[in-house]
C-alpha cells in the first residue's frame, strides 16, 4: 500500500515537472521569437533611419543648390544686363563715364560670380572655406549693392505696377574687416528681400553709424511686416513665408556671414509697419603688420611667356591680359601644342590650364621640367581655390584659380626671372 501510494507520488511530481519543462521550453521559444521579431525591427528601424537621412540629405543639396542657383543668377544679372546695354546700344561706348561704369558692373559681379563658386570649397573639403578678409569702406560696398539690384527693385518692380525707392543717409564710418563679396552678397539678399516685401511699393532706407567700436548698417523697409512668431524664425536656415518661390537660405546665410565676421545682427518688426534689420561689424584694427609693408607692383623686365588653354576665348583673355601687363605672349590651343613650341623656342614662363584634352596641363608640366628642369610654371584651373598645397602637380611651381584677376597675374608674375638671368 506505501509503494502504491509512493509511486503515485512520484508519478505526479513528474508530470509536474514534465508540463514545467514544457512551459519552460515553450517561454524559450517565445523568447526566442521576440528575439527574431526584435532584431527585424531593429534592422527595420536602420533601414529606415538610413533611407530618412538620405533622404534629409539629398533634401538639403536640393535646397543648397537652388540657394547657389539664386545667388549665382543675382551674380550674372548685372553682367548679362550690362553687356546687352553696350551691344544693343552702341551708341553708349562713345559715353566714356558710362562706359566705364558698365565695365566695373561687369567686374565686381563676375567676382561675386566667383566667390559663390569657391564657398563651395567648404562642401568639398567637408569644413569651412577660409574667405579673403578686406578692409572695407562700408558706404561703397553698399552703393555698389543698391546699383547690382537696381534691376530687381526699380526695373521688375516697375513693370510689375510698383514704385519702390530707396533713400540713403550714410555716415562717414570707419572701415571694417569683412569678405567684400560676402558683404555685398548680405546686402543684395537683404535690398531683394525688402522689395519682395512690399507688394504696393514703398521705400527702402539705408543708414550707417560709428557705435564706439563697431559700425551699424540699419536697412529699413515700409512692407508689409513680420508677425512675432516670424520675426523669431527668418533667420533659421530653410525658413521661408515665400512658399515654392523662396529657400529659406537667403537671411540664413546673411546670418552666418555676419556671425562668421564677428558681428550681431537684430531684426525690428510690426505687422502693417515694415521690417529693420540692424547689422554691426567691429570696427577694423589698426595695428601694423608687415603685409602693410609697400611692394613691388611691377615685374623688373618684359616677360616672354607661353600661354596654353584649349578654351579659344579664355586663351585671347588671357594673351591680352599679359599683353597690357607689358610681356610678350604666344599662344597654344592644347597641351600637345604647347610642348611644341616649347621645344622650338626659349620662353621666361608658362601658364597652363589644368584640364585639356589629350595632354592635360599636369602631362605638359612635367614634360616641360624634364626638358629645363629649373622653368618656371604657373597652373591656371577653375579647382585653383579646392586645392590643397600637397595637391599641387608635380611640376608646376604656383597654382592660380580661375577665373583671375589682373592683379592676381601681376603678383604672380613678380618673381618670375627672365631666362638669361636664370
Amino acid at each position: 500500500m506505501a509503494n502504491i501510494g509512493l509511486e503515485s507520488r512520484v508519478a505526479a511530481r513528474v508530470e509536474e515537472l514534465r508540463e514545467t519543462n514544457l512551459k519552460l521550453t515553450s517561454e524559450i521559444e517565445e523568447r526566442r521569437s521576440a528575439e527574431t521579431l526584435l532584431a527585424e525591427t531593429l534592422e527595420e528601424l536602420q533601414n529606415m533611419q538610413q533611407q530618412l537621412v538620405q533622404q534629409e540629405r539629398m533634401q538639403a543639396m536640393g535646397q543648397m543648390a537652388s540657394g547657389v542657383a539664386h545667388d549665382f543668377n543675382n551674380a550674372l544679372s548685372p553682367i548679362l544686363g550690362s553687356a546687352e546695354l553696350l551691344l544693343e546700344a552702341p551708341e553708349m561706348l562713345d559715353d566714356r563715364e558710362e562706359l566705364i561704369d558698365s565695365l566695373k558692373t561687369i567686374r565686381t559681379s563676375a567676382l561675386d560670380a566667383a566667390n559663390v563658386v569657391r564657398r563651395l570649397r567648404g562642401f568639398y573639403r567637408g569644413g569651412q572655406a577660409e574667405e579673403d578678409v578686406d578692409s572695407i569702406n562700408i558706404n561703397e560696398v553698399i552703393e555698389s549693392s543698391i546699383d547690382l539690384t537696381r534691376p530687381h527693385w526699380r526695373v521688375q518692380a516697375q513693370a510689375e505696377g510698383r514704385a519702390i525707392d530707396i533713400d540713403t543717409a550714410l555716415a562717414a564710418v570707419p572701415t571694417v574687416s569683412i569678405n567684400e563679396s560676402e558683404l555685398r552678397e548680405v546686402l543684395t539678399n537683404m535690398i531683394m528681400n525688402a522689395a519682395d516685401a512690399m507688394p504696393d511699393g514703398g521705400t527702402i532706407a539705408f543708414n550707417t553709424r560709428h557705435e564706439g567700436e563697431m559700425v551699424a548698417i540699419e536697412v529699413s523697409d515700409t512692407g508689409d511686416g513680420m508677425t512675432e512668431e516670424v520675426r523669431q524664425h527668418c533667420l533659421d536656415p530653410f525658413f521661408t513665408t515665400k512658399g515654392e518661390r523662396g529657400t529659406g537660405l537667403g537671411l540664413a546665410m546673411v546670418y552666418g556671414i555676419i556671425q562668421r565676421s564677428h558681428g550681431m545682427i537684430d531684426v525690428a518688426s510690426e505687422l502693417g509697419k515694415g521690417t529693420t534689420f540692424t547689422i554691426r561689424l567691429p570696427v577694423e584694427s589698426h595695428l601694423s603688420t608687415e603685409s602693410e609693408v609697400p611692394q613691388d607692383t611691377e615685374p623688373s623686365s618684359s616677360l616672354h611667356i607661353l600661354a596654353v588653354d584649349d578654351d579659344s576665348a579664355t586663351l585671347r583673355s588671357l594673351g591680352r591680359m599679359l599683353r597690357a601687363l607689358g610681356h610678350s605672349v604666344e599662344l597654344a590651343a592644347s597641351g600637345g601644342e604647347g610642348l611644341e613650341k616649347f621645344q622650338e623656342g626659349k620662353y621666361d614662363l608658362v601658364v597652363t590650364d589644368r584640364a585639356m584634352p589629350d595632354m592635360n596641363g599636369d602631362q605638359l608640366a612635367g614634360s616641360i621640367k624634364e626638358l629645363v628642369s629649373n622653368q618656371p610654371v604657373i597652373m591656371l584651373t577653375g579647382l585653383g581655390n579646392m586645392m590643397g598645397t600637397d595637391e599641387k602637380p608635380r611640376g608646376v611651381d604656383l597654382v592660380l584659380g580661375k577665373p583671375v584677376t589682373m592683379d592676381i597675374l601681376r603678383q604672380a608674375l613678380l618673381n618670375i626671372e627672365p631666362q638669361d638671368a636664370l
